[in-house]
């Protein structure tokens, strides 16, 4: 039973086998007669559980044992013996099991035991081959409105995380006709060659193949454009819209390929966050484009960021003046209103006050002011007022003429009252209330009682019973009156009786028809004292 329990020089840690249960003084021998030849693709190593698999299964291998082995696990097993068989690492040369060999002969050496005891292969001679894995490829450019893709849009991969990279020279590879965005099968890969890895797990080149073209996408993705809304600064003009200032400043984007074009946008105008329309309001808004519409090309082709600009109207000017009325405004016992002229814009109207509303004569001057929302489009007016005037009404007074005979007792302005006078003109319900008259014969002023004879009599200063004198202007017409003569009666008193002589004169009186306190001298009376 001696010994030393020795680790066997051809153990292989980690197998499942602890080489305590075999004595290095038994000499166990182990032989593979494989019945198959081993192929896989790249990727499967040669220590992977497929690879064990295939070699330590019965359909594969057949394994004799020799020797007797002692220890712990008693002795080995053909069962035990093959499920210990593994490849070695470098078979097609050192380290190399794992990369592309073809048909390399798994001769001794090549199998090995996980027991650490010798293996020897016999029987019909097998290989080893490991076939090159077709390398993960793929390519994506943005839209170029060509067919091609340069070596610097592919993206290639090898299995278990392994890089790669690519080159190409000669032909340029492409998908076909295709050159809109798209995702499409190459229909070449051109000159395009696989190189070896140089970041990360780098791969060999030589343990891949490209795959063929038409199992290749290539992605045309649509290229990144920037469409922006252009700024515009208007003034208020009561007519503009939105809309047609945001079509007036237009749009930019960065470029586009070849002859592609944008022809218009679908504009929208917003005031802190919410839609407007119809006559653009002075203020600020703004204009965010969007849904672009090609003109030349395709808008697939594209992908719109649309970045949108802030406007502003500014506010208009606002002009209200008065209009002058100096003429042609008669007095007419209706009120007059003054006009007025702004320089409000488009359909606006605003609550003008402090016109001239005025029915009596005489001259006003407006205090214009405006209200109203629509002046939030417009700077602080600027008002000019203006006089109105209302003119007094022509109108005639004229004295009546009078025609009366002396009686001694009417005066001049008795006649002249009595006669009266008329008017012609007056408006509504206007009245003369009296007049101031003067008389005068020969143009010099009389008075008193009226002699017989022509006066003139004259008036002036009316005096309105109903209405203000100040809305007329009076022309004073003259009336000439006559005074014709009274008669005049004198009659002497006769006295036959009654007169006897004494020596004393005897005068004999009359009688006379003078009027009022007129008196006269009479002559002629009988004056005598004789019988």
């Amino acid at each position: 039973m001696g010994g030393s329990y020795v680790k066997p020089t051809n153990f292989i840690s980690g197998s499942g086998y602890g080489y305590v249960n075999y004595r290095q003084n038994s000499a166990i021998a182990i032989s593979v007669a494989l019945l198959n030849d081993y192929s896989q693709t790249y990727g499967v190593a040669y220590d992977s559980t497929t690879a064990l698999n295939w070699l330590r299964s019965a359909s594969d291998s057949t394994v004799t044992v020799t020797g007797t082995g002692f220890g712990f696990g008693g002795n080995l097993s053909q069962a035990n013996a093959l499920s210990s068989l593994i490849f070695a690492s470098s078979i097609g040369g050192t380290g190399n099991s794992n990369n592309v060999q073809s048909a390399t002969g798994l001769t001794a050496g090549k199998v090995l035991s996980n027991t650490g005891n010798a293996v020897t292969v016999t029987g019909t001679a097998h290989t080893y081959t490991i076939t090159a894995a077709t390398a993960s490829l793929s390519a994506s450019k943005q839209y170029d409105s060509t067919s091609s893709f340069g070596v610097g849009t592919f993206t290639v991969a090898g299995v278990n995380g392994e890089t790669l990279s690519v080159s190409n020279s000669g032909v340029i590879a492409a998908v076909g006709a295709n050159v809109d965005a798209g995702t499409y099968a190459f229909s070449t890969l051109g000159g395009l060659a696989l190189g070896n890895g140089a970041t990360g797990t780098t791969g060999l080149a030589t343990n891949y193949v490209l795959p063929s073209a038409g199992a290749v996408s290539g992605v045309i993705s649509p290229k990144a454009v920037t469409l922006t809304d252009a700024v515009s600064v208007a003034t208020y003009n009561g007519t503009s819209t939105f809309d047609s200032l945001m079509s007036a400043a237009g749009f930019g984007y960065t470029a586009l390929v070849g002859s592609d074009a944008v022809g218009s946008v679908t504009q929208a105008s917003t005031i802190s966050g919410s839609p407007v329309s119809g006559v653009a309001q002075a203020g600020s808004f703004v204009a965010t484009p969007s849904a672009a519409v090609m003109s030349t090309g395709l808008a697939s082709n594209y992908s719109f960021t649309y970045v949108p600009a802030t406007n502003t109207v500014a506010k208009a000017d606002l002009a209200i003046t008065g209009t002058a009325s100096l003429t042609g405004n008669t007095y007419n016992g209706s009120a007059y209103t003054s006009a007025y002229t702004t320089t409000l814009l488009g359909t606006d109207s605003a609550t003008i006050t402090g016109m001239v509303s005025q029915t009596n004569a005489g001259t006003y001057t407006s205090a214009l002011a405006a209200s109203g929302a629509v002046l939030g489009n417009y700077n602080t007016p600027t008002i000019t007022n203006a006089d109105f005037v209302i003119s007094p009404k022509a109108v005639t007074l004229t004295d009546t003429a009078g025609s009366t005979t002396y009686n001694g007792t009417s005066t001049y302005a008795s006649l002249m009252s009595a006669s009266g006078f008329g008017t012609a003109g007056l408006v509504g319900a206007d009245a003369v209330g009296s007049v101031t008259q003067a008389s005068t014969i020969s143009g010099s002023p009389v008075s008193g009682v009226a002699q017989a004879g022509s006066f003139v009599a004259t008036p002036s200063v009316a005096v309105m019973s109903t209405g203000l004198a100040s809305n007329y202007s009076f022309t004073y017409v003259p009336a000439t009156s006559t005074v014709a003569k009274a008669d005049l009666a004198i009659t002497g008193t006769e006295s036959l009786t009654g007169n006897p002589y004494n020596g004393n004169v005897y005068t004999s009186a009359y009688t006379t028809t003078l009027l009022g306190t007129d008196s006269a001298t009479i002559t002629g009376m009988v004056s005598q004292a004789n019988a």
